[in-house]
């Protein structure tokens, strides 16, 4: 292991021996993201088909009737949409060499799509996490509310339409925010290829959110980070904590007002709730808490750039939480399985005699 040259400078106010370890330490991390980096992209191209797959089994009609299966379908087109940019980057640059050999420039619709692109990745990945949420809180209310019909209609479709409007209007000024937060800029490159120079595209931070020592930056930065990651790594486990305290206490009244099969369909949503969460909080909690104690250690540059490493090798477990989702409906709901069940017979058939004729097929458990 190397001895790590930098500790010093990257580890300032700490005795030589603790600077070499956490210095080592880094190393280790950097060498674990440089591998996962190098899988990220397989994970983003099989979260795209599945998801494509998942959204096409949640918007079957018996599926719509549900809000939850609505909202679920709403993520999994946004987790799609955030893997947009993962796939610009790994594929971008082979499609740029045929149009530039000499790969001596970027063109402005080049970086212009990437900005866009950014945006999209960053709008797509706090509205999925605040749909996550309102599942969760959509189910703790209907759970402690059963027989009020203002909280049954909670469970109706139009719901998760108001609630996708309510979360874009909400964030979207963060978007916003993101999409001014960078700028194009150029500069002449030369290359063997071209003496005289090209002009080189690029992004920049934006030169208002430069000013004031970057206070807009900074400020953007902070909220960003609170509104998409910790504010929901903290209120997560507070509504999870309520939807186990209501299952339980509502589980004994439901056993004496409802049929076997209809408490057994409640109790199967609710655990799917609770699934999505835990597979949440595996991914998103600690990247929440690496942005946000990074700010405590801007003098030790060591540990910022641990906490990066430690924040990206969490985004790729995200990646991979984009499409458990699918997986998780297919072990908790017996409803979901029937219509996968369906969606795959109906395309065996069409390929086998021209027509599909499992939509008059009854599916059971």
């Amino acid at each position: 292991m190397s001895t790590c040259n930098a500790y010093q400078r990257n580890y300032p106010g700490y005795d030589n021996a603790t600077a070499i370890f956490l210095c080592q330490f880094e190393a280790r991390l950097f060498k674990i993201s440089g591998h996962v980096f190098n899988y990220e992209h397989y994970l983003s191209i099989a979260s795209i088909f599945i998801n494509i797959f998942h959204f096409l089994i949640l918007i079957r009609k018996p599926l719509r009737s549900s809000s939850i299966n609505i909202i679920m379908a709403f993520i999994s087109i946004f987790d799609i949409c955030s893997m947009l940019f993962r796939m610009k980057q790994s594929y971008g640059p082979s499609i740029e060499y045929i149009f530039d050999p000499c790969m001596q420039s970027k063109w402005y619709f080049n970086v212009y799509l990437e900005k866009i692109l950014l945006v999209v990745k960053d709008h797509s990945q706090r509205s999925s996490t605040w749909l996550l949420f309102s599942i969760a809180l959509i189910r703790t209310l209907v759970i402690r509310n059963p027989m009020n019909p203002k909280y049954e209609r909670l469970a109706h479709p139009p719901t998760s339409l108001f609630t996708m409007i309510c979360i874009n209007l909400i964030f979207g000024p963060i978007s916003i925010a993101t999409f001014f937060g960078s700028d194009i800029t150029s500069q002449n490159h030369t290359s063997s290829c071209d003496p005289d120079g090209v002009l080189f595209y690029y992004l920049d931070i934006s030169a208002s959110y430069k000013q004031n020592d970057g206070m807009i930056l900074k400020i953007y930065t902070l909220i960003n980070s609170v509104v998409s990651t910790i504010i929901p790594c903290f209120i997560f486990p507070i509504v999870t904590v309520f939807l186990v305290k209501e299952l339980w206490k509502a589980e004994a009244n439901r056993k004496r007002l409802f049929s076997s099969k209809k408490v057994n369909d409640s109790s199967k949503n609710t655990q799917l709730v609770l699934f999505l969460t835990c597979v949440f909080f595996i991914a998103q909690f600690p990247i929440g808490i690496s942005i946000g104690a990074s700010y405590f250690f801007s003098e030790t540059p060591g540990f910022m750039i641990i906490l990066h490493e430690i924040s990206y090798i969490f985004s790729v477990i995200l990646v991979a939480n984009t499409f458990s989702h699918f997986f998780i409906c297919i072990f908790m709901s017996s409803q979901y399985r029937a219509e996968l069940k369906k969606s795959i017979y109906c395309r065996t058939k069409a390929k086998m005699n021209g027509d599909c004729l499992a939509t008059g097929i009854v599916m059971t458990k």
